[in-house]
């Protein structure tokens, strides 16, 4: 038994404390409980006389100021049995059972930047506490308090589960708000819609995790979460998708529907054990998108040429592209205009990611032997006319698919290949021989998508060139029209909306002499442009000079340097421009307003447009902490930065009002910790404050907040305000450093 609670009991003169004996290796609570079964006495008299032998007062657990727990973890208050009561500036009142427990003052001091005081209480008491407080929710519920306004003002944020495989059957109102984890996936997968993003990463870090939207191509980052709630966000995820929870250490594949604001969603749901935990990623796919040809966005001149390859009553036709390049879409787009009632579609896919009206449309599963090939012969009994082939990826598929267009199909068929060319190398290495592919290809499609700007802020280019594009029209001897700036509307990308580019390629009869041949790349890709194909290069520049998009991005996405994708500058003079529809307005992420200075506070959460990620915390390991010092008074940030950077190494970046501050969140700076004045002119620290708290970007980013007020009403007040913690003026060097470094830690979880 603990030696210093039998003390504490014999010199309070608990009846038959003097029996006692000291065991060792008893708990802490295994020993309050002897003590108290021995004197025969409550756990209430016993904290009485332990606090009167120590010296120290009996906790009040119910006047707990909540505002303290914020300064210590979960984690360490279970390790050590403790329960944050009152926040004292330099000190912070704990309630605990063992007042002799010294590495529980070292490691509270460590990460709440404070001097541990304790107060007595029953392990019993406390224990109840703690799990009243840090309850499993309790993280993602501060979460969902903090962004709650502003999603309370967009409205409509419920999602509406269903199962895939069931008729839809919505969700109770109450199931949907019925628990903060639930009301935060909703929020994200609502956010992620309204983005237009294509892909949902949920990706555990180093002590934390981050939500990261694919828009337009390019990974955004949306906010980032505590650990322990990106584990619940990933169970709840994998529920939806009938995904096995218990099981963390094998990926996972599965699917759901939902419903956003009355439109149906399928998503496609993978999760993958990392070495932190377990990262989902998630694919939104808007079931009503596919359209037709035209409304892809492809020029007139090349639907044309599409449109003369799919007329033909045998053959291959295939749409060649790296993963996202828009190869699907631009094939239900065709199936779309040639599914009529006289003929007979069959497809195989691998996912069903549109369902069209008209067609039968046939899932592989590969865990009940519906593969591609499998599936292929099935069809042929079905009398196709036409088939779909969602990828042809083997030998067998390839052969099935030449034998059914040599039979009097018409076959239909995503590749992975650089361009229109290299199909015939790709068939050539899945088994077919030169002699099959002349006779059945009757036409390749290769695809790209570049952004396109965004029409409210694009800027003309003019005669002055910035060097990165002077550089780039010495690479393709051609000058751009418009560059990407940034507004409100594109949330600060510069683009809203993508564009395809493409070169379609038809075997004429020289080109099929080449084929036969087994001539090399280049010399089909000579013959093919001369038999009139536009180059992916061809057709990019001409969105360029056209003022669709810019010179950065023509180099982003076909980047003559990197393997061949494109075949340098080509004539395209007479190359139709299509009239384009206009492009979705995307649902901005917070209320749009005038984005003057005076209004910066509402266009934080345009910051995650940037690739800008909440920086590396204290202890990650691989990321210098990056702190936002805001203050408008030069030497006080004069001599914080001093500290910041020549005492804890950390990169400092300097702010000197809140307006200047928000707007950097906004551009998509990336920050590990803001270190917030107060009182400044323009837009004060409160302002800003509650800026950051209701952005779902940075709803996460620890705050810790100068104040030249010593009032504690008011340090409680900016606390439920939603600040990690307090310094008061002037600055003391050695308390910055403690408490920016335990800010840090407590962001980890």
């Amino acid at each position: 038994m603990t030696g210093w609670l039998v003390r504490a009991a014999r010199k309070a003169g608990l009846p038959g404390a003097d029996d006692l004996q000291v065991v060792g290796g008893m708990s802490v609570d295994e020993a309050w409980a002897k003590v108290c079964v021995a004197c025969d006495t409550s756990h209430e008299a016993l904290a009485e006389a332990v606090a009167r032998a120590f010296g120290l007062p009996v906790a009040d657990l119910d006047t707990a100021v909540p505002t303290a727990t914020k300064l210590v973890p979960a984690s360490t208050a279970r390790k050590h049995g403790v329960y944050p009561l009152r926040d004292e500036d330099r000190y912070l009142a704990l309630a605990t059972a063992n007042p002799v427990d010294a590495d529980a003052e070292q490691e509270l001091a460590f990460v709440s930047g404070r001097i541990a005081k304790f107060e007595i209480a029953s392990p019993a008491a406390i224990d109840e506490a703690i799990e009243s407080t840090y309850a499993p929710d309790a993280a993602a519920e501060s979460l969902l308090a903090r962004v709650a306004e502003r999603f309370d003002e967009l409205g409509s944020v419920e999602v509406d589960m269903v199962v895939e495989d069931e008729l839809p059957e919505e969700v109770s109102e109450e199931e949907t708000a019925a628990g903060p984890v639930v009301r935060l996936t909703n929020i994200i997968l609502h956010e992620a819609v309204g983005r237009g993003a294509s892909d949902i990463h949920i990706q555990p870090m180093a002590g934390s995790g981050v939500v990261r939207f694919r828009t337009d191509g390019v990974l955004h980052n949306g906010m980032q979460i505590p650990l322990p709630v990106l584990t619940r966000i990933v169970s709840r995820i994998k529920i939806l998708a009938k995904l096995d929870i218990t099981d963390r250490l094998r990926p996972q594949d599965g699917r759901t529907r939902i419903f956003v604001d009355g439109r149906k969603y399928d998503l496609r749901v993978s999760t993958v054990p990392t070495r932190n935990a377990e990262k989902a990623v998630i694919r939104v796919l808007d079931t009503q998108g596919a359209g037709t040809l035209v409304e892809t966005g492809i020029v007139d001149s090349e639907i044309q040429r599409i449109r003369a390859a799919l007329s033909n009553r045998d053959g291959i036709v295939v749409v060649t592209g790296p993963t996202g390049s828009g190869k699907t879409t631009t094939l239900y787009g065709a199936l779309r205009e040639i599914a009529t009632p006289d003929v007979n579609i069959m497809t195989v896919e691998d996912p069903v990611e549109y369902e069209l009206p008209g067609l039968t449309q046939i899932q592989v599963e590969h865990k009940q032997g519906m593969t591609f090939a499998s599936a292929l012969r099935a069809i042929l009994r079905q009398d196709p006319d036409i088939i779909f082939v969602g990828e042809i990826r083997d030998g067998e598929t390839a052969d099935i698919a030449a034998q059914a267009s040599l039979t009097g199909h018409l076959v239909l068929a995503t590749l992975h290949t650089n361009d229109a060319v290299g199909s015939i190398r790709r068939f050539i290495d899945l088994g077919l021989d030169a002699g099959t592919i002349g006779e059945t290809l009757r036409g390749a499609l290769a695809q790209r998508l570049v952004r396109r700007v965004c029409e409210g802020c694009a800027e003309e280019v003019g005669n002055e060139l910035t060097p990165t594009e002077q550089a780039l029209v010495e690479r393709y001897g051609r000058r751009p029209k418009v560059r990407a700036k940034g507004c409100d509307r594109c949330l600060g990308s510069g683009y809203l909306g993508r564009l395809p580019v493409t070169e379609f390629m038809v075997p004429t009869p020289d080109l099929v002499r080449l084929i036969m041949d087994d001539a090399p790349p280049f010399e089909l890709q000579r013959q093919a442009t001369a038999d009139g194909m536009t180059t992916l290069a061809g057709s990019a520049l001409s969105r360029m000079e056209t003022g669709q998009t810019t010179i950065e991005e023509v180099d982003r996405v076909i980047g003559l340097g990197d393997g061949g994708q494109g075949t340098g500058p080509a004539d395209t003079d007479d190359l139709e421009t299509a009239e384009l529809p206009p492009p979705p307005e995307r649902r901005a992420s917070v209320v749009n307003t005038d984005a003057a200075i005076a209004d910066a506070a509402a266009i934080v959460e345009q910051g995650t447009s940037g690739n800008g990620a909440i920086a590396g915390a204290e202890g990650n390991g691989t990321e210098t902490p990056h702190v936002l010092l805001v203050d408008d008074d030069g030497t006080t940030r004069s001599i914080a930065r001093g500290i910041l950077e020549k005492k804890l190494g950390y990169e400092v970046t300097e702010s000197p009002d809140g307006s200047d501050a928000i707007l950097r969140l906004a551009r998509g700076e990336s920050y590990s910790l803001m270190l917030l004045d107060l009182d400044m002119p323009r837009l004060g620290g409160r302002d800003v404050l509650k800026s950051v708290r209701q952005s779902l970007a940075t709803a996460a980013l620890p705050v810790v907040v100068l104040t030249g007020t010593p009032d504690p009403d008011s340090e409680i007040e900016l606390m439920e305000m939603g600040a990690d913690d307090y310094l008061r003026k002037p600055i003391d060097p050695p308390r910055l450093q403690t408490r920016v470094k335990a800010a840090l830690r407590r962001a980890q979880g």
